[in-house]
């Protein structure tokens, strides 16, 4: 009796006692999110486990989506096998508490065993706030039916804090266009950029507005999307699931072309993008079903004054030599031909367009730079445009002899103009050049013609004003003057000491060197346009005539014009140069008669 008794007691003592510590090696390399994380667990067994390992992310102080109770990560047993013979031992079917991050697995073993399981981190442990703290994964192993204390990586404790994990994170990039012209076919780019930390194994959705663009566009070209600019463009139908895979700091574009077939009202557009890990879809949707990545992308896209009008010179060419009119005064042989091409640089067209090519100072005598009437030509080159023009005539003008209808002002007039319709302009330019007391101490200019005013209005009542439109240069075109003030006025009255003379012989004499200050303000590049040169060539001779008129008291004369006359001057690179008189003479009509006498001295 008394040996049964103590038979009890013993076994008795055995099973109250039983508690064991198993120590765990586990590897699990450096864990990321929306990745394949595969992990092994090395230990060995005690015989019957009922293991339940649980996985939760350790977020700091970052902000993140909630993913409803799921703790973002799921542990997913894949394998135990014997380390010995890598033969399976067989496992419980895993049962998965989603809510919680928790996985249960049944088996009995005291062999020294490999677990092989797969951790997904979800979307919920990307920050979608400011801070980027560190993010961690905590694995907690205990054991329901046996009492076994787990000491994971001889850390002393059941609990093991993984590295800070590596995550991807697609930032939208606001590149859309914001403007859009009528009938224009325009390409809308939305851009997303993996500014993450590993490669972005997803899936996404794209929502394109639901208004079709506020009712303005037609989709003319699928909606398409690419890896990389230089990538393979890939269809893509609004809406649906794509899985893409996009590296770190790589970039994807969806395109949608679109054409504005209404004037646009105010309107604010709408684009949903969604993404969320590709590894959750094969697990079914009780893991973070609620967690996605998500952007509502709002733009706004307006009329744009398009197309833009233009007025290009064709004639002469725009280099510096052909920016002024050179040709011959009072000819009407060799005019000045200019050309002109006004067109659009975009496609659409526009509901009207005003040109007005006007002279600066059309009521000024001193404009002599005339356009006659008859050299005017003008070619419509349009699909469907209306043209009209209207033009007036200088009440007044010099050379009237030669151009008596010369024109002050054009006007044209068109609508539904654009789309690749041009309009050609040409007319000459004639130099007068008279003698007019009128002249005198004015500004006087040849080429001072503009395009001032012009504008254009878009089909969606746009004004589009092009003031001051010069057609190619601004200081050198046919807006420049090419003569600038002069005063032709100067008066010089020299004074002599003794005025007495023998008979038949000159008296005294004094020579005088009279400055033309003020007859031109520029010293050089003036005076030489006047006289066929510009200022770009500094070999060109001046060619031309000056007209000269000395009047003398009664008893003073200039005995010798050819040699006691001429004109000093300085070129561009600083030498001096004279000119003599071609010829001269004086005027005979009141000699001996108590009054001066002119004399008119003509140098080339």
């Amino acid at each position: 009796m008394k040996r049964f008794l103590r038979l009890i007691f013993i076994v008795f003592i055995q099973h109250y006692s039983f508690s064991q510590t198993v120590p765990v090696t586990i590897i699990n390399g450096t864990l990321k999110a929306c990745d394949t994380n595969i992990v092994t667990a090395t230990f060995t067994g005690i015989g019957q486990h009922k293991l339940k390992i649980k996985g939760e992310l350790i977020f700091g102080s970052n902000s993140h989506d909630s993913c409803g109770k799921s703790s973002g990560v799921l542990i997913e047993i894949l394998s135990l096998i014997d380390s010995a013979n890598l033969n399976p031992i067989s496992f419980s079917p895993p049962v998965t508490d989603t809510a919680n991050g928790e996985v249960y697995i049944s088996f009995n073993t005291i062999d020294t065993v490999i677990l092989t399981y797969r951790i997904h981190i979800d979307c919920s442990a990307i920050p979608t706030g400011a801070n980027v703290d560190p993010i961690f994964v905590k694995q907690t192993w205990t054991d329901s039916i046996s009492s076994v204390n787990y000491n994971l990586n001889a850390s002393g404790v059941n609990t093991l804090q993984s590295a800070a994990i590596l995550y991807p994170k697609l930032v939208y990039v606001p590149t859309v266009i914001d403007t859009i012209g009528y009938l224009e076919s325009r390409i809308l780019q939305f851009t997303f950029l993996n500014s993450g930390f590993t490669i972005a194994n997803i899936s996404i959705r794209f929502l394109e507005d639901a208004t079709n663009y506020c009712g303005a566009f037609v989709n003319v070209d699928p909606l398409f999307y690419k890896i990389k600019e230089n990538g393979t463009p890939v269809n893509y139908t609004s809406g649906d699931q794509a899985f893409i895979q996009l590296p770190v700091s790589d970039t994807l574009f969806i395109y949608r072309s679109i054409r504005a077939i209404n004037c646009l009202d105010t309107c604010t557009h709408h684009a949903i993008f969604s993404w969320q890990c590709a590894n959750r879809d094969s697990l079914g949707t009780a893991f973070c079903s609620s967690c996605f990545g998500s952007d509502t992308i709002n733009y706004v896209i307006q009329n744009r004054i398009m197309p833009q009008l233009k007025v290009i010179r064709a004639v002469p060419v725009s280099d510096q030599v052909t920016n002024f009119d050179m040709s011959c005064p009072n000819s009407l042989t060799g005019m000045r031909r200019w050309e002109y091409f006004i067109t659009t640089e975009d496609i659409g067209k526009l509901d009207s367009a005003v040109i007005h090519f006007t002279n600066y100072h059309s009521d000024s005598i001193s404009s002599l730079g005339l356009i006659p009437e008859n050299t005017l030509q003008i070619d419509t080159l349009c699909s469907s445009c209306n043209f009209q023009m209207t033009y007036g005539q200088r009440a007044f003008s010099l050379c009237a002899n030669t151009v008596n209808n010369p024109i002050d002002s054009l006007t044209m007039v068109i609508t539904n103009f654009g789309d690749g319709d041009t309009i050609k302009f040409r007319f000459q330019s004639f130099r007068c050049v008279e003698e007019d007391t009128r002249l005198y101490n004015v500004p006087k200019s040849f080429t001072n013609w503009t395009f001032r005013n012009t504008y254009s209005v878009s089909k969606c009542g746009l004004k589009d004003s092009l003031d001051f439109l010069y057609p190619v240069y601004t200081a050198n075109g046919i807006v420049d003057q090419v003569a600038a003030v002069a005063d032709l006025s100067l008066i010089y009255t020299p004074t002599v000491s003794d005025l007495s003379s023998p008979p038949n012989n000159f008296g005294d004499s004094a020579d005088f060197e009279i400055k033309m200050n003020g007859l031109f303000i520029d010293e050089y590049d003036i005076v030489q346009q006047l006289l066929g040169c510009d200022a770009s060539n500094t070999n060109c001779i001046p060619t031309g005539y000056f007209k000269i008129t000395i009047e003398c008291d009664p008893g003073l004369i200039v005995p010798n014009a050819q040699n006691y006359t001429r004109i000093k001057y300085k070129d561009s690179l600083g030498f001096i140069n004279y000119y003599v008189p071609e010829y001269f003479y004086q005027d005979t009509s009141i000699l001996g008669q108590c009054a001066a006498a002119p004399m008119f001295i003509i140098l080339i």
